[in-house]
């Protein structure tokens, strides 16, 4: 399984960043997003 990580601004919208990440989960990645602020987002296993 390969991984790819998401990183986010600041001012990103959930669904600039959920689309993506829902749509790279179906594709069976593993995926972790991260945003500017400092908070980790770690998709359920």
């Amino acid at each position: 399984m390969k991984k790819v990580l998401i990183i986010a601004g600041d001012f990103v919208e959930d669904y600039e960043i959920m689309v993506p990440f829902q749509a790279l989960l179906a594709m069976d990645f593993a995926v972790d997003a991260a945003v500017t602020s400092g908070h980790y987002v770690t998709a359920p296993a």
